[in-house]
């Protein structure tokens, strides 16, 4: 259905605190180039810093709070297949979610702290990954000692990290 066609919206984690959301709203509700506040716009409960600006945006908007537990995003998902299943992508992560945290971690940035999740559960590791996990450890370590020096180009630090990376998401896959 195409977007001007559309009567309906449902936000889902929106915020509606910054002037654009205000400039999309009113794009959203255009009707012939004309401003309309025809459409329903749907959003979960959130939370605004200034009463006023609540106010306005539920009245200028035609905006309704809708308290939408799993079960309305479950139908909303099954909804969604029904009608578009080559669209859809996996509901559920394959990752368990340790090694889903330390996939986001990684993502982040925030690589001692994905060392530190893995040293967590480094018991449910075999010996050689166990080991592996040390190996890393002391690469990413000699990465961070490098950079302070200055004594590495800047590529093959980018290199070292990216292998350290790499070891973490691999053994982050092995945790059950």
């Amino acid at each position: 259905l195409p977007l001007m066609k559309t009567t309906t919206y449902i936000f889902v984690g929106f915020h509606f605190e910054r002037w654009y959301t205000q400039l999309f709203l009113r794009y959203l509700n255009m009707n012939d180039n004309q401003f309309s506040n025809n459409s329903r716009n749907y959003v979960l409960k959130t939370t605004f810093q200034d009463a006023d600006m609540e106010r306005f945006f539920l009245q200028q908007f035609n905006i309704r709070y809708i308290g939408a537990d799993w079960t309305f995003f479950e139908e909303l998902h099954r909804r969604f297949e029904e009608k578009y299943p080559v669209k859809m992508r996996r509901l559920i992560d394959e990752l368990s979610p340790t090694a889903a945290t330390v996939a986001q971690l990684v993502a982040r940035g925030e690589d001692e702290s994905a060392i530190s999740m893995l040293n967590i559960f480094k018991g449910q590791l075999p010996a050689d990954d166990q080991e592996q996990l040390v190996m890393t450890e002391a690469a990413y370590n000699q990465y961070l000692a490098d950079k302070k020096a200055g004594t590495a180009l800047t590529e093959h630090l980018n290199v070292n990290l990216a292998k350290v990376r790499k070891n973490l998401l691999d053994l982050a896959k092995k945790i059950a």
